[in-house]
């Protein structure tokens, strides 16, 4: 009996890309009015693969994404002249914008609807690699626990996410369900713990994995039926 229902968030609730890309522009559209010195000869690739290179040098920085950010802009303004509080804080004000965009999201058809449907017979929670904040968006209100991978400093498929779960529920892993699109960080991952899977398959592409996922759906309001017949 399925008594769990976990999500991942980013290309599973909503597309990541566009919410990706609009962020990054209106970060940037930001700094080149209040420290245009600090991206002097940047464009939105240029940011990207110093950020990349900063994570690459500082590993630490693995399962934080918001912190890698977050040091990239205060490098910048550091490189623009400022002092190491003044980098600070405008990376922090920075943060802010881009952290409002990122969470200006378009939820897949039919999520909400779907998500409310499943609180209603099963505990709801979040597992996610990325930095979306589930209670920053309305639909948090149906979500028991959220672990993500800043919090966590671990990123799925490594177990931490799957067994804080086990802890926080006190459910079997047969009793789980986990729902995600990437079949190594999601469903792999949540089968590594003997819990079963639910592949969020929207472009209908084949399998890429190994052991194949319990159920698949292309559309999330599928998602209901399916669960109900792994129950």
């Amino acid at each position: 009996m399925i008594k769990v229902v976990t999500f991942d968030l980013d290309d599973t609730l909503w597309d990541v890309t566009p919410v990706l890309e609009r962020a990054e522009a209106e970060l940037l559209a930001w700094l080149r009015l209040r420290c245009p010195a600090a991206v002097a000869g940047h464009d939105l690739q240029t940011l990207r693969a110093m950020r990349l290179a900063l994570v690459r040098a500082q590993p630490t920085l693995a399962h934080q994404i918001t912190r890698a950010r977050q040091l990239q802009l205060q490098t910048l303004m550091a490189q623009a002249g400022l002092d190491a509080g003044a980098a600070a804080a405008l990376a922090q004000e920075a943060m802010a914008v881009f952290l409002r965009a990122r969470h200006e999201v378009a939820l897949f058809d039919a999520v909400e609807d779907v998500v409310a449907e499943l609180h209603r017979h099963y505990v709801l929670g979040v597992l996610t690699n990325g930095n979306a904040d589930i209670y920053r968006l309305p639909l948090g209100r149906y979500f028991t626990f959220a672990y993500s991978a800043e919090a966590l400093n671990s990123s799925k498929p490594m177990p931490l996410h799957f067994e804080r779960t086990l802890q926080k529920t006190g459910a079997a892993p047969a009793e789980i369900v986990h729902v995600g699109d990437h079949a190594e960080h999601d469903i792999a991952g949540a089968q590594a713990l003997g819990w079963r899977t639910v592949w969020f398959n929207r472009h209908d592409a084949p399998w890429p994995g190994n052991t194949p996922p319990d159920a698949i759906v292309r559309d999330i309001k599928a998602l209901p039926a399916a669960i109900r017949t792994l129950t």
